[in-house]
């Protein structure tokens, strides 16, 4: 697993494929999901990738889960 990365609301910076977490603005930690995967009530994975406006569910920080050998 990766370290945490900030994320800055520039797009969907890691592979949609990838496997991540992520951290919520509020603090709450979720996954793993393929970073496409993060589809909550009809918006778009990039809609939690991308930010303003500042909501409680912008993505503000991930880590790449890297698949067990």
């Amino acid at each position: 697993m990766s370290d945490w990365i900030k994320h800055d609301g520039d797009g969907m910076p890691v592979d949609p494929n990838k496997m991540v977490l992520v951290r919520w603005r509020n603090g709450e930690v979720h996954g793993p999901l393929q970073a496409a995967e993060w589809q909550i009530g009809g918006k778009s994975p990039r809609d939690y990738w991308e930010h303003p406006p500042r909501s409680q569910m912008d993505i503000v920080e991930y880590c790449i889960v890297e698949p067990s050998a």
